[in-house]
């Protein structure tokens, strides 16, 4: 089917109501504040004020910290497995999301390389919808009315190194099936992560920015773009509590220094 042209539309939006904590808070008034400052030079703007510019905003978020709470049932990553349990081994598995890879330009010499990022995308905020709908036509002349919707969702790109399973870091802990229960429903994480700007120094922006789009057709008329906006970070600790706030696990991000860009030669 060919793909259907843009008219005009009637604008609509929504995002659901959850709580975090203050320091979550912080972050999504970062990453927003990050969003509206693309690292591009002015056209009015000196190279010298760009470059200070520039300066000044790797200074105020390289190596920021972050403390972030998440219910370890939490509906914003409910496609993610934060906790595991094991019955026939009786073992408790904190893990990340599955590491995912995203395409970056890399500067070598006069020329650019193709990298990859590894890291596991954890949403820290509400995904934000946008609806509209336009009047579509095809190359023939044929209208449909078409429904679009512009999904952004916000969160963290936690860094790590990249394997050939793609497999998260990950915490155990053994632990009898009686005592998991509460967990699973109750239980809470509770990050730190610290900002790793280091590979981001030649794009157009401090965050890890993925976008997909599906476009419309005349069978199904329905317009998605989604993207998602990351401030990259390692794992400095993570520890999991349970529904009366005791400390059932607490670990060490073990990959805090590790290559996370795999450039392709």
């Amino acid at each position: 089917m060919r793909k259907i042209l843009v008219a005009a539309a009637l604008l609509c939006s929504f995002t659901s109501s959850i709580t975090f904590s203050a320091n979550t808070a912080d972050l999504s008034k970062d990453i927003e504040q990050i969003r509206n400052t693309p690292l591009v030079k002015g056209e009015l703007e000196t190279t010298a004020e760009f470059n200070a510019r520039t300066k000044g905003l790797y200074e105020k978020y390289t190596n920021k910290t972050y403390r972030i709470e998440i219910g370890a049932k939490s509906p914003i990553n409910s496609d993610d497995k934060l906790l595991i349990y094991n019955p026939d081994t009786e073992e408790l598995t904190v893990s990340l999301p599955q590491l995912d890879k995203k395409l970056v330009w890399m500067p070598r010499g006069n020329d650019q390389k193709i990298g990859f990022l590894n890291f596991s995308f954890l949403q820290t905020e509400p995904i934000s919808i946008k609806s509209d709908s336009y009047v579509g036509r095809n190359g023939f002349g044929q209208e449909v009315s078409v429904e679009r919707h512009i999904v952004n969702s916000v969160g963290i790109a936690i860094l790590g190194s990249g394997n050939r399973d793609m497999t998260p870091q990950q915490f155990k802990i053994n632990m009898a099936r009686e005592k998991v229960r509460d967990l699973l429903e109750k239980g809470k994480l509770v990050l730190e992560v610290r900002a790793d700007l280091q590979n981001l120094e030649k794009e157009p922006s401090l965050l890890i920015v993925d976008t997909d789009e599906t476009e419309p057709s005349m069978k199904r008329p329905i317009h998605v773009k989604r993207t998602k906006h990351m401030l990259p970070v390692r794992l400095v600790s993570i520890s999991l509590h349970d529904g009366k706030g005791n400390l059932v696990l607490e670990a060490v991000g073990t990959e805090q220094d590790t290559v996370s860009l795999e450039i392709k030669i």
